[in-house]
């Protein structure tokens, strides 16, 4: 309370010195606390400056062809693919063709025979 300017005093770490901060300096930390611009000449919401266009250039921007290894698969990929082949060699995956075949197949009406035969029933009662 004897200290006017004590809420504005900041002490400098490496030259172990006290700083009394002007009006500017309190008026930037309380725009920076904010969550806004420290100028306040500066426009949040002028207009945008497009860098990249949305239309489609007919020469690209990088010419380079794409490297060997780019279009090669790398080990770990080859071991998936390995693996995915020999499942389906073993018949562990089947294909797309494979199962709609056995949807289609289980899809239909099931019929079974309820006695050993159609005239075993009849049969025994005549």
């Amino acid at each position: 309370m004897e200290d006017p300017n004590f809420w504005r005093t900041v002490k400098n770490l490496q030259t172990r010195q006290n700083i009394v901060l002007s009006d500017e300096d309190v008026r930037h930390m309380k725009r920076i606390v904010a969550g806004r611009n420290t100028d306040d000449q500066y426009d949040d919401y002028q207009p945008w400056i497009e860098w990249f266009t949305s239309e489609v250039e007919k020469m690209p921007i990088r010419n380079i062809t794409d490297q060997k290894r780019s279009l090669l698969p790398s080990k770990s990929e080859k071991l998936k693919i390995h693996g995915l082949v020999h499942a389906l060699k073993m018949g562990w995956i089947k294909t797309r063709a494979k199962v709609e075949k056995q949807a289609a197949l289980n899809k239909g009406p099931k019929f079974y025979m309820v006695w050993d035969t159609d005239q075993g029933r009849n049969a025994s009662h005549s």
